[in-house]
């Protein structure tokens, strides 16, 4: 009740109590829970203090609240309209450069640098700065630095018995060493790439947790990814040398495909939820973000680990099984 001498919702009572009730406090000021008290006491405060223990209630009200339906509801946001008339604009000034640089080139005009300058100005001007929040530099160059692996991953590892047709013929050496050299000189250039990204976080700094060095864990299953796609992409290719030229263009279409230049949040946002979640069946998307979201500080979610998992596994099972059945007609098929 409010004190008479008190006027009716004045905020004296809360700002200059009388007596102070604390729940979870001890009045052992020897404890953790009793250093409230003793810094109330050590700050003038000379009213009453009442330390109320109750741990095992504060258990069961935080159970209980937790499986409350009872949620503040968050605000609903109307899903934002795509401008058609920039994109437009953009592809149609795009289209124009494009031209105008070919023609340039072709025709040796005086002003054909300019050209060439503008129309590379503008593409990764548009990439990098038109994208508002989906296209920020951190996501774009970590994004472009783990796309690269991916990419020599599939398309050189499609062709890695072909390239070493002369050692592997010559030499009585496993055909898996062939796929680790190939691994590992790509690790070295990523790991040459990465200095980009460091640049470029030192540039635009993020804060930093223990979070983050999920990463290491994330680049392992990585390149355990890439052995198996490797062998199993290079005996494909091996027999069936049409392969590779398929493949080439089915990267290319995945690189628009997978979130790299572009954010999947960005969906959601602009209301397309339906083609988020097509976006999902990419399983490249999954590899992308078990090492981009530590890096840039954005949620982990563990469908993104548990696809890479489960692919990593089904991927060495299928390696293994192609590795004995085709082990020794490789030297012959190259």
């Amino acid at each position: 009740m409010t004190s008479p001498h008190v006027p009716r919702g004045s905020l004296a009572p809360l700002f200059e109590p009388r007596a102070i009730a604390i729940y979870g406090a001890s009045s052992d000021p020897t404890k953790i829970g009793g250093r409230p008290l003793d810094f109330l006491k050590g700050s003038g405060f000379d009213g009453a203090l009442f330390p109320v223990l109750g741990n095992a209630l504060l258990l069961v009200a935080g159970t209980i609240s937790n499986f409350s339906n009872n949620r503040i509801p968050a605000p609903l946001e109307k899903p934002k309209k795509i401008n058609w008339f920039h994109l437009w604009l953009f592809v149609v000034i795009y289209l124009v450069a494009i031209i105008i640089s070919e023609l340039s080139a072709r025709q040796h005009w005086q002003q054909e640098r300019l050209a060439h300058l503008f129309e590379n100005f503008y593409r990764f001007g548009a990439i990098v700065f038109g994208g508002g929040q989906a296209l920020l530099p951190l996501m774009l160059t970590l994004g472009l630095i783990v796309w690269n692996l991916i990419n020599a991953a599939i398309l050189e590892g499609a062709d890695v018995f072909v390239a070493n047709e002369g050692l592997i013929k010559q030499l009585p050496t496993p055909l898996s060493v062939h796929v680790y050299r190939l691994v590992w000189r790509q690790m070295i250039l990523f790991a040459h790439n990465i200095v980009i990204f460091v640049v470029i976080a030192i540039i635009f700094p993020k804060p930093w947790n223990w979070a983050d060095l999920s990463v290491i864990p994330a680049l392992l299953l990585i390149t355990l990814n890439c052995v198996w796609v490797a062998l199993c992409f290079g005996i494909l290719s091996t027999r069936y040398r049409d392969i590779s030229p398929l493949l080439f263009s089915l990267v290319q279409l995945l690189f628009f495909m997978t979130p790299i230049i572009w954010n999947n949040n960005t969906l959601h946002q602009q209301g397309a939820d339906r083609w988020a979640k097509i976006v999902e069946l990419n399983p490249l998307l999954h590899y992308l973000e078990i090492v981009r979201a530590p890096l840039l500080g954005d949620p982990q979610h563990l469908r993104h680990w548990a696809v890479v998992i489960g692919l990593t596994v089904i991927g060495w099972t299928v390696a293994l099984i192609a590795m004995r059945q085709y082990r020794a007609r490789v030297p012959y098929w190259v």
